[in-house]
């Protein structure tokens, strides 16, 4: 079989990663991709087809995933190409949607979030406060994109201020959301009474 694509060697190297964590097991990244066998490879066309097919997955949390859907579990790497790594997947993402904002994984989330929004505008050279008004080659806004890939959350969005109901119309967001929006629909000041965020907003 041909050589991987460079890209086909980020999806081997993200795999390896996860199946390194769920071992508690330190890793390494994998640079010499000459022994692959061709069983590997075949999984990873399927699966560079699959995330290229769509591109609203964040391919580093579709295998984390995997791994923490079914623990003590090895996965080998065809595993993430069928139906039940997708129905991990949406399980999965449906609960960081409506994960408490106040435990510390939210929390650090939403601090790795900033950081991106804020490489994001200094990359783009713009302000801060025109994030929510960019958009692709596509005319679709950016935060969106950013949004389904789970590079950032709702509460981010919050934060600028943005009419959480306007979200709700995205047909793919609303398969996660619809747990979120009764929440925040019931109450939307919930959301500013959490302390820690408070205090990470106040220092960004």
């Amino acid at each position: 079989m041909e050589e991987l694509t460079e890209n086909q060697q980020k999806i081997y190297n993200l795999y390896l990663k996860h199946l390194a964590l769920s071992q508690n097991r330190p890793y390494n990244k994998r640079k010499d991709f000459s022994n692959i066998s061709d069983d590997i490879k075949t999984d990873l066309v399927k699966l560079d087809l699959f995330f290229q097919r769509n591109p609203e997955i964040n391919e580093d949390l579709f295998f984390k995933s995997g791994f923490a859907n079914l623990t003590n579990t090895y996965l080998h790497l065809g595993f993430f190409h069928t139906y039940i790594a997708v129905k991990s997947y949406s399980k999965f993402i449906k609960e960081r949607y409506n994960t408490f904002i106040d435990s510390d994984e939210s929390v650090n989330d939403f601090i790795e979030g900033l950081k991106f929004i804020i490489n994001f505008v200094r990359e783009n050279k713009i302000k801060l406060h025109d994030y929510l008004k960019i958009t692709n080659d596509k005319g679709i806004f950016q935060y969106l994109i950013h949004l389904k890939k789970q590079y950032i959350s709702l509460y981010h969005l919050h934060a600028f201020h943005l009419k959480l109901s306007d979200l709700y119309e995205d047909e793919i967001l609303n398969i996660y959301l619809e747990d979120f929006k009764k929440e925040v629909l019931r109450n939307t000041k919930t959301i500013q009474l959490f302390e820690k965020i408070k205090k990470i907003l106040a220092i960004n």
